[in-house]
């Protein structure tokens, strides 16, 4: 706790129910004193937990935000209420555009200069001003005007009926009123329902190569709790027996949807990595996830930016070791993949990854330029996978400033003790703390990337690197290294802002 408060001490923090199981009565929460906050944010709890705090947050208008990762499975679920208002759904200025031209029709179509693209969406409410012409046999004009438009192309979009109008001459400016949006949830039961389940429209398709695994994933959910309420446990890591059964019992599930070749066709192997590796950890999805639940925590808090309604899962499926569709081969792909535990603080990265990729990791040599925001959360979870700690790997990192209070906000790694420390030197004694066995494999540099310092990161240093990492923040210098990864014929990730 003394750790976390260090990130900000103005932050008043609290524990409670340590070591105890949250109730599931409205009396127990009660006394729990869970009605004394705005929201809570559930992890690791059962769906009997999930829906008794869930009803118990309802009635008292409290915010509720359910996360969880297991293994490279994760999931959010929102519900904030039978009315929550959003004041500002996007956070940005009012947009004003200039009209070139507005016909007479049931539905007029608004075209707009060539060089004004618009950002609106069906829906938003715009007032029309400075329209010469588009004026009513009693001279009532289309000036001063609300009307909710649907938009037809970046350049144009519909409103009113404009048959009554006399033809549209000249000028004209349409700006966009922000009206407050009102949402209403459903419950986590509720939502829940298959076949109806209150995906988030938005984000259902946020990997265009994975359009069945939202469906998979709230199933496989659904199962991890049965399965979980019976044994008393997780299935077993890469365990066949629990996987078969953890199959026939989501085939269950299954019957509720209609029928969905994609979601058949994927169904069983996906089941089967989920139970093989949900008792895993993945670091990276975990930071992920942390991150966008507390962009939703703000949100709940300020009725700012639009929510997810309501179930958000992602998942990172890729990294798990490839295995065989037919069913007769996986007893015989499973004899070749190392996923053993080996007692050590990487075996829950084994689960997911298996030892090999584990092993690949430990001897990675990586390059990291920039020790900012993002340079901070690469490292912290370069960490916690323990790339670069083998005898033949290494993390360097280099970044010539120093910290700032600005700095303070956006990362985990640096503390007021640390202002006008080094970054590169702060954040490489900040990861040691987090992994002892990087000691001698990190390297903490002050120089600056370019042109000046290519006596010092030369063409053989870029070629003996596993990997570059990009956390910069100007264009000019991502250049640069994007051609020196390139001259090596280096993988480069690139994360700047």
């Amino acid at each position: 706790l003394n750790k976390i408060q260090q990130l900000n001490y103005y932050v008043k923090l609290d524990t409670a129910l340590l070591d105890e199981k949250l109730p599931t009565t409205e009396e127990g929460l009660e006394q729990a004193s869970l009605g004394s906050y705005n929201i809570v944010i559930l992890t690791e709890a059962d769906d009997a937990t999930i829906k008794a705090v869930n009803a118990f947050c309802r009635k008292r208008n409290i915010k509720l935000i359910v996360a969880d990762t297991y293994g490279p499975f994760a999931r959010i679920f929102n519900d904030f209420g039978n009315e929550f208002t959003v004041v500002d759904k996007n956070g940005e200025e009012a947009q004003e555009v200039m009209i070139k031209s507005i016909t007479n029709e049931e539905r007029g179509l608004v075209t707009l200069l060539e060089t004004n693209r618009h950002h609106f969406e069906d829906g938003d409410e715009i007032l029309i001003t400075e329209v010469q012409g588009m004026e009513t046999p009693d001279g009532k004009s289309i000036n001063g005007t609300r009307h909710k438009i649907k938009v037809e192309t970046a350049f144009s979009f519909r409103i009113g009926d404009t048959r009554g109008l006399t033809p549209y001459k000249i000028n004209g400016k349409a700006k966009e009123i922000k009206n407050p949006v009102l949402l209403k949830f459903k419950s986590y039961e509720e939502a829940s329902q298959l076949p109806n389940v209150a995906y988030d429209a938005n984000l259902l398709t946020s990997d265009f190569c994975k359009l069945s695994h939202p469906v998979l994933s709230h199933i496989a959910f659904a199962v991890l709790d049965e399965f979980r309420t019976a044994r008393g446990r997780l299935p077993n890591p890469w365990s066949v027996t629990d996987s078969d059964e953890f199959i026939r019992n989501a085939r269950e599930h299954l019957k509720k949807l209609g029928k969905d070749e994609e979601v058949e066709k994927n169904f069983e192997r996906f089941m089967r990595i989920f139970s093989f590796t949900c008792s895993g950890t993945f670091a990276p999805l975990a930071a992920f996830i942390g991150g966008f639940v507390s962009q939703e925590a703000v949100k709940a808090m300020t009725n700012k930016f639009v929510p997810i309604k309501q179930f958000f899962y992602n998942d990172c499926i890729e990294v798990v070791p490839d295995l065989p569709q037919e069913a007769d081969k996986l007893v015989e792909a499973l004899n070749t993949i190392d996923t053993s535990a080996k007692n050590d603080r990487y075996d829950g990265l084994r689960t997911v990854v298996g030892n090999a990729l584990t092993e690949k990791l430990a001897k990675t040599k990586l390059f990291m330029i920039g020790v900012g925001a993002i340079g901070c959360e690469l490292l912290k979870n370069f960490a916690m996978i323990g790339a670069g700690r083998d005898k033949d790997g290494h993390l360097t990192i280099t970044d010539p400033d120093v910290i700032e209070t600005s700095n303070l906000n956006r990362q985990f790694l640096f503390r007021e003790k640390h202002l006008r420390k080094p970054k590169s030197q702060t954040a490489a004694a900040a990861a040691l703390q987090m992994n002892k066995e990087l000691k001698g494999h990190i390297i903490a540099r002050l120089d600056k990337v370019h042109e000046g310092t290519a006596h010092i990161f030369t063409d053989k240093f870029f070629e003996d690197l596993t990997v570059v990492t990009n956390a910069l923040d100007n264009v000019q210098a991502r250049r640069y290294i994007d051609s020196r990864c390139v001259s090596a014929k280096t993988p480069l990730l690139e994360s700047g802002t």
